[in-house]
């Protein structure tokens, strides 16, 4: 059995999930929250270590809670 994890990085979170390659059978997901900052009107920033780290985070989650390893995911 062949696995894949995939990530959204969008505006407000961070989401991974992994599925079988051959079957499209679906596994499990994660999703963490980005924090948004608002420094001056019409300006939203956000932070690249929170973004990096949550993102490291998602993947961790999904792989912990399939019995694969991380070296069996593409």
């Amino acid at each position: 059995m062949s696995k894949i994890i995939g990530i959204d990085a969008g505006t407000t979170s961070i989401r991974s999930a992994v599925y079988d390659t051959e079957s499209g059978e679906f596994f499990v997901a994660r999703q963490k929250a980005v924090d948004q900052y608002y420094p001056h009107p019409g300006w939203v920033e956000e932070d690249a270590d929170e973004i990096y780290m949550s993102t490291l985070l998602c993947l961790e989650e999904a792989i912990e809670k399939t019995d694969f390893t991380a070296a069996g995911i593409g």
